[in-house]
């Protein structure tokens, strides 16, 4: 007699995030309930990436007009290296064919992580701070 072992399914139910398409009246969204956001360092620079849930994709172009540099060097100005005697600049690079774009920022990371005094020396928390900016879309 040959004994059969069943594995347990491999399927895993994954949470639903809110498929809602509307922009309220105001235009007012906070990036966190639209995107989602990585983020990195290399030396003094911090990458941060902005993707959109997929029911926010349609709308994504509008997202990121919001998000200008001067916005998001503003909202990142707290977390600039003042010791590199550069103000801290934002660029944004669209990612061709995806509802993201990444945003390097430097000076912002206090010199890099063999130096940094900072208690986030990789910058992973930059990508809660972007998620916490609300904009108007338009």
């Amino acid at each position: 007699s040959t004994t059969s072992t069943q594995h347990p399914s491999a399927e895993v139910a994954l949470p639903a995030f809110p498929q809602t398409e509307c922009i309220p009246e105001d235009g007012l969204l906070r990036l966190y309930d639209v995107c989602h956001s990585r983020a990195g360092d290399k030396g003094n620079t911090a990458n941060v990436s902005l993707i959109a849930y997929e029911a926010w994709a349609p709308h994504f172009d509008r997202i990121v007009a919001a998000l200008t540099p001067d916005v998001l060097a503003a909202a990142f100005a707290p977390l600039a290296d003042h010791s590199a005697g550069t103000p801290l600049t934002a660029q944004i690079y669209r990612m061709e064919h995806l509802a993201a774009i990444n945003i390097v920022l430097h000076p912002v990371l206090d010199g890099g992580v063999s130096v940094s005094r900072r208690v986030d020396i990789h910058g992973k928390s930059f990508s809660d701070l972007l998620l916490g900016i609300q904009i108007r879309v338009r």
